[in-house]
């Protein structure tokens, strides 16, 4: 028997286990991918489950009102035109507070005159309800989003003509051109509050702001009557009422599944055939990240209109598990980013209406008794309880009395909020004191 013939034997096991390896190797990626994704694809089937199980939207389709709803909600609230308003064609407003010169002046007088109808039909449905904006049945989600991404923009467009007719009030001295704009922008604000998308939350906060910066320079301005400041005191007092950001958290987190969604279909049935293989790979990844953005979305609304002190342990909870997930998850840790912008605005929000209410008391004060009070527990005449349990507030606030005014701080006030009146003239201040 010749030497090779002894060796063939080794030299086929050698081979078999050289060829074993690679298919070992093979088949435990596979199991081990396999089960990633199968685990991954669990975990987003259960988050769906749980939220189908709360009666809570779970599609961009379960935010669109029903035909008759839109049928119902047909008034003459000019949503249309309003979407096709373009803010880029107003003569944009100073940094100042104050209207200085005629020119200035008479641009933002065009503006006015230019869009006057489109005022007065807002105007007429002051004291409706028109609702949601209107997106017909079987719209897809881009049409759907660019409609009212446009509708979000033309109300700001509305807010600054607004914003002008107020400045053009105060500059002509016409008190009652001034409060209506206020009144108005205020109203305006409210029409978003049925909106379930973040981005709507935040214009409709951004709008409001500027109509309670507005309400400052009034009160500094202005001798208000009474019946004007507790007009006032009522509309703010009712849209801290309605301020709760759930539903725009709900809304949010049924849109970001079907953006993903979308985009998971798109990638796998387009481009080259790399693509597609990569996009069959990475899937289960997506999915689990998906399922994890889904859970922020559902936290977050448990504790989004929580305030307090049990608000704040929550929130730090809920960032302490964001801070705690795998780099790879970057896309829950970005969603977690804009879910946190939207509390601090809605706080800040609610932050400058309670202010805005108190500086209506202390106005109301100083017209009484000629002189703003030395401290905030006077504000209501009676030193025995603070003003603001009058107002049903909990928050403490620092209160500095100056030579031209006042301003009013939250002891915990969000991103520095505060609320200043400047007066023609003031009687000496005390020192800043703490109520």
């Amino acid at each position: 028997m010749s030497r090779s013939d002894h060796a063939s034997p080794s030299r086929g096991g050698c081979w078999r286990q050289s060829l074993l390896l690679p298919i070992v190797l093979v088949l435990a990626f596979l199991a081990v991918w396999g089960w990633w994704r199968w685990s991954s694809a669990s975990h987003l089937a259960a988050e769906l489950e749980r939220i189908r199980a709360l009666g809570q939207p779970v599609t961009f389709d379960d935010l669109l009102p029903e035909p008759a709803e839109i049928a119902q909600e047909a008034t003459p609230f000019p949503f249309d035109e309003i979407r096709k308003l373009n803010i880029t064609s107003l003569a944009p407003i100073e940094p100042s507070t104050q209207l200085v010169g005629r020119g200035t002046l008479r641009l933002h007088q065009d503006d006015l005159a230019n869009y006057r109808n489109l005022l007065d039909r807002i105007a007429a449905t002051n004291d409706q309800d028109p609702g949601r904006l209107p997106v017909p049945p079987g719209t897809s989600l881009p049409a759907a989003m660019r409609r009212v991404n446009a509708y979000l923009s033309g109300l700001q467009a509305v807010g600054q003509l607004l914003r002008k007719r107020f400045l053009i009030g105060l500059a002509e001295e016409d008190t009652e051109a001034a409060i209506e704009s206020i009144l108005l922008q205020l109203a305006l604000s409210q029409q978003l509050r049925h909106e379930p998308f973040l981005s709507a939350q935040l214009a409709r906060y951004r709008i409001g702001r500027t109509a309670l910066d507005e309400v400052a320079l009034l009160l500094g301005s202005a001798n208000l009557s009474e019946h004007d400041r507790e007009r006032f005191d009522r509309i703010l007092s009712d849209i801290e009422r309605s301020l709760t950001l759930t539903p725009a958290v709900l809304g949010e987190r049924a849109l970001t599944y079907s953006k993903m969604d979308e985009v998971s279909l798109t990638a796998s049935n387009t481009g080259s055939w790399r693509k597609r293989l990569h996009t069959f790979l990475t899937r289960a990844s997506v999915k689990g990240q998906v399922a994890e953005i889904l859970r922020t979305y559902t936290a977050m609304a448990e504790f989004a209109d929580t305030n307090g002190p049990e608000g704040k342990a929550r929130h730090q909870n809920w960032r302490k598990h964001i801070a705690e997930l795998p780099d790879s998850y970057q896309l829950p840790k970005v969603h977690a980013e804009r879910l946190d912008e939207a509390r601090v605005a809605n706080l800040f929000y609610r932050q400058q209406l309670r202010l805005a209410r108190l500086a209506l008391w202390l106005d109301r004060y100083r017209d009484e008794h000629g002189q703003l009070p030395d401290h905030l527990v006077d504000a209501k005449g009676n030193r025995l309880s603070p003003a603001t349990k009058r107002l049903g507030f909990t928050t403490r606030f620092d209160y500095h009395p100056t030579n031209t005014g006042f301003t009013i701080v939250p002891e915990e006030a969000i991103q520095a909020v505060s609320f200043t009146v400047a007066y023609p003239t003031s009687p000496d201040p005390g020192e800043a004191v703490r109520d």
